[in-house]
């Protein structure tokens, strides 16, 4: 993962490493990903959402739909 300070920085940074692909995220989508997998990370009984099926379903819902999203 790679942190770019504007949308400018990371084309740039893509054009000097044409051989890797990836997806920008903005700062919601990462947000709303972070607290999604850890809000319950706390708790003793903590089940990744990989593992519940529901990770799937809300990477597509905030818009992370290219195969690098896609659970394994």
């Amino acid at each position: 993962m790679n942190l770019f300070r504007s949308e400018e920085h990371a084309t740039a940074w893509e054009t000097s490493h044409p051989g890797l692909q990836g997806q920008l995220l903005t700062l919601e989508q990462a947000l709303a990903w972070v607290t999604f997998i850890g809000k319950d990370r706390p708790n003793f009984d903590y089940v990744h959402p990989r593992a519940t099926g529901t990770l799937g379903p809300f990477l597509k819902s905030i818009g992370l739909t290219g195969d690098w999203w896609k659970p394994k």
